[in-house]
């Protein structure tokens, strides 16, 4: 066990510590669950409240969803209501942002590789997109060339 995590100067067991902290935010994420459900998302205009009716309609769907919009407009958080509305609440919610990958390892993030592919490549690797195979996978920051080049 290591000792610098295991005991604070005080002599108090952080490890114990850390199960109750994560165990209370199991609890408080659970009961928001219970109490609010997919729809604890935080707004009143009658534009985000346009975008959020939207979104429930598509959330019972099985259909790909392009959300677009300026940085901060909230797509992340769209993107997730509609995983917590859908069918797939369930499965994972995968989220990549694009820009911060460089374009060499964009490919074998998004779709994997077996072992051997490529030097360095000891064992295979899923994809992110087969591990939001049964849940959402949001692509984050695409650049535009990307984009523009699937919305065809």
């Amino acid at each position: 066990m290591n000792a610098a995590f295991a005991m604070d100067s005080g002599g108090v067991d952080t490890r114990v510590l850390a199960d109750r902290l994560d165990d209370r935010i199991r609890t408080l994420t659970e009961t928001s669950d219970r109490q609010a459900g997919p729809f604890r998302v935080i707004g009143q205009s009658p534009e985000w409240r346009q975008v959020l009716r939207k979104a429930a309609q598509v959330a019972v769907t099985d259909t790909t969803v392009f959300l677009q919009g300026e940085s901060g407009t909230g797509k992340e958080v769209v993107a997730r209501f509609i995983h917590r509305a859908s069918p797939r609440k369930n499965g994972p919610f995968v989220a990549i942002n694009c820009a911060a990958l460089p374009e060499q390892l964009l490919e074998s993030e998004l779709f994997g590789y077996e072992r051997g592919a490529f030097t360095g490549a000891q064992h295979a690797k899923a994809g992110q997109i087969e591990l939001a195979a049964t849940g959402v996978l949001l692509l984050g920051e695409v650049p535009l060339g990307i984009a523009e080049r699937h919305r065809r």
